[in-house]
């Protein structure tokens, strides 16, 4: 269904050339990663193949086409690696969308952020189709507002940010959630995801003290890409790039891609 075949990778390979400083590190095949490479540009893994890419050969993006198409990851990763500042700066665009921005504190009462939230951006809540949107929102503000604030060094209460990024004409919202604690263990997060979808969710639920994964796991499996970001004792972004209105059968179809940023 998203799939572009290797004539496209070869395309995106000239244009990766011709436009990066550091095209070495890219890879185009599973069999060409080595230790001097960090990014894969590919096609055709699944959600657990994706993840122990990054877990286990420590790359720091798999990028794959799907809704969001390729060449627009690519051009973001491109954005970035000019200035991996501006991935934590809240008017970043993901999606050439207009951007509407909450900002929140772990004081704050999450029902009503969350319903505040989806209000302000006429997104209803009683359509089926914006209830997985409205999971991955809760998920990664219980993030910002629990464990954030519980693994930092300064645990004094800090105003964090949810941002929303709407595209209509491609059929995709960004939802971002940046807070200013710096306490997120990427590792940590990709393993939780990893476990979850390589045993199977019920599986990882029957493990007495690992449900706490799920979270991420179940904001993963919605998701047509994931970037995150951790400067660290100072400010973390997670970016989920979704589909609008897809169907539970298609969103099992979506190629999976996910950036880490460090810097």
């Amino acid at each position: 269904m998203f799939s572009i075949g290797q004539s496209e990778i070869t395309k995106i390979k000239h244009y990766i050339e011709s436009h990066f400083s550091n095209a070495e590190n890219f890879c185009y095949q599973n069999e060409d990663i080595d230790q001097s490479k960090t990014i894969l540009v590919t096609d055709g893994l699944d959600s657990v193949q994706v993840l122990d890419m990054l877990i286990n050969k420590s790359l720091k993006c798999v990028l794959q086409n799907s809704i969001q198409d390729l060449q627009a990851k690519i051009q973001i990763l491109l954005r970035v690696g000019a200035n991996k500042g501006l991935f934590f700066d809240s008017s970043f665009s993901f999606i050439d969308g207009n951007i509407m921005i909450q900002k929140f504190t772990s004081l704050d009462d999450r029902e009503s952020i969350l319903e505040n939230f989806f209000l302000f951006n006429n997104l209803d809540l009683e359509m089926v189709k914006n209830q997985k949107l409205y999971q991955v929102t809760q998920e990664l503000i219980m993030n910002a507002q629990i464990d954030a604030p519980k693994f930092a060094q300064d645990q004094k209460d800090k105003v964090s940010s949810v941002i929303i990024e709407k595209n209509e004409s491609l059929n995709l919202v960004a939802i971002s959630v940046i807070d200013e604690y710096g306490s997120l263990s990427i590792s940590k997060m990709l393993d939780k995801m990893y476990k979850a979808h390589s045993q199977g969710f019920r599986e990882s639920m029957s493990e007495i003290g690992h449900g706490a994964g799920l979270g991420s796991a179940m904001l993963y499996h919605c998701v047509d890409s994931l970037s995150i970001g951790c400067i660290p004792g100072k400010k973390t972004r997670v970016t989920a790039i979704m589909p609008l209105g897809l169907s539970e059968k298609k969103i099992d179809l979506i190629q999976k891609s996910i950036c880490i940023v460090e810097v």
